[in-house]
């Protein structure tokens, strides 16, 4: 009880001083650094917001005087998770359908955003802070191309003040070949679907009429859909594709070679059957979820288990995505149930911080402990990739400790109390 009043006392004291001084140095916590690497006893220096230097404290000269010092020993630190795939800001709860605004009527909707449409104030955000996730990729769903996310830090009032990226990309649902069966267990393919080409020319068609929108005379008139795609062709944006079986993937990578697209594919289990079409093609992956089932019943029980380890192997890149909305706090255990089967703890941590980073382009400001990155991080009590162990005691956005209460664990408190076991 006395350790945990102490941590609650600190907390309130970094939250009353934040603003008083952006100098900080973290002392003699254990650094995983999110590039593969840790620092058993670690200094860390932070200053304006960025992290001025980091390096081992048993060797280190430095005058403290200039600093807040926080000891840290018997602690761990790692770089902020980032959520890629999600609806956070866009959905709050899942049967309640009034608070969905996450998708538009209609198949081809390149120009809807989903930056203006994000909730600041959602009841999940504080749940996913208290779990060490600080960034979202905030996601549109539905029709072929549903439009395009933004990417957000979790610590602002609203969408002007969360926003890193205002449009990181289009998000394209790839027709399904067939009609699925949920039982429950497993996914079976049912009946094939007879609009599957169609569907797929619709695509196709409209990036040939818009890359010649595009290519024409200003003197046209607007079309906001075509326009929308202009970054998307010239590859200054990413396509993220959502794509299922194996053989729809590699129609989807077909179609981003066609048109030489800056592209990503979201996809499942069936990934594992196509590696070296993957490698080749030299494009990132986002996974979604391991803790899951296999697609199909003939499929090993580990195959999803043991796909990030296999990815790493291949050479692949690839971040570990969790799924929609309240599920997002299980983030970090997605990527540490890879560890059982193969991947190593680092590369797991890695797959939620730095890979996540690369797959945006933010690779020199997130993802990782480094000289000149943004201060962005999480403090923990054990080991954030076990759920036996998960301890999450302090976290930092751009340099500011941030305050890790939320609704359900004043419900915990709240009934402890109630049962007198506090």
């Amino acid at each position: 009880m006395r350790v945990v009043f102490t941590y609650i006392i600190l907390t309130l004291y970094l939250l009353i001083n934040a603003q008083e001084s952006e100098r900080y140095l973290l002392w003699g916590g254990q650094a995983h650094i999110g590039n593969g690497k840790v620092i058993p006893n670690s200094a860390i220096g932070i200053e304006d917001g960025h992290i001025s230097f980091v390096a081992d404290a048993s060797i280190i000269r430095i005058d403290t005087s200039s600093f807040k010092v926080i000891y840290l020993e018997g602690k761990e630190i790692y770089p902020a998770l980032i959520a890629l795939n999600t609806q956070i800001g866009l959905k709050e709860i899942d049967q309640v359908r009034q608070s969905h605004d996450f998708q538009e009527t209609g198949l081809l909707n390149p120009n809807i955003r989903t930056l203006s449409s994000f909730n600041g104030e959602s009841q999940i955000i504080p749940t996913l802070i208290a779990c060490g996730i600080l960034y979202v990729q905030s996601c549109p769903k539905g029709g072929l191309l549903s439009g395009k996310s933004a990417f957000f830090k979790l610590n602002e009032w609203n969408w002007e003040e969360a926003a890193v990226i205002q449009e990181d990309g289009l998000h394209i649902n790839w027709p399904r070949q067939h009609h699925y069966h949920y039982w429950h267990w497993s996914v079976e393919r049912g009946r094939k679907n007879k609009n599957y080409q169609k569907n797929v020319d619709a695509i196709t068609s409209f990036f040939h009429e818009s890359k010649a929108y595009n290519a024409s005379k200003p003197s046209l008139e607007t079309n906001l859909k075509y326009a929308a795609l202009n970054p998307i062709i010239n590859g200054k944006q990413k396509v993220f594709i959502h794509a299922y079986s194996s053989s729809e993937i590699l129609n989807a990578l077909s179609f981003i070679k066609d048109f030489n697209l800056n592209a990503v594919l979201v996809c499942g289990p069936e990934v594992a059957l196509i590696k070296p079409q993957i490698k080749e093609a030299e494009i990132p992956i986002i996974l979604d979820r391991v803790l899951r089932l296999p697609n199909n019943r003939d499929a090993a029980i580990n195959q999803v288990y043991s796909l990030p380890s296999e990815l790493k192997k291949e050479g692949i890149l690839f971040a570990i995505a969790a799924q929609e909305t309240w599920n997002q706090r299980n983030l970090a255990f997605h990527a540490g149930s890879a560890v059982a089967y193969g991947l190593s703890k680092e590369e797991a941590l890695e797959s939620i911080t730095l890979s996540p980073a690369k797959i945006l382009g933010l690779e020199d400001q997130l993802g990782s402990l480094e000289e000149g990155k943004v201060a962005s991080l999480i403090i923990s009590n054990g080991d954030i990739l076990d759920p036996m162990s998960n301890d999450i005691f302090l976290g930092m956005i751009e340099g500011k400790f941030i305050s890790l209460n939320n609704f359900q664990e004043e419900l915990g408190r709240k009934y402890l109390k109630k049962f007198g076991i506090e």
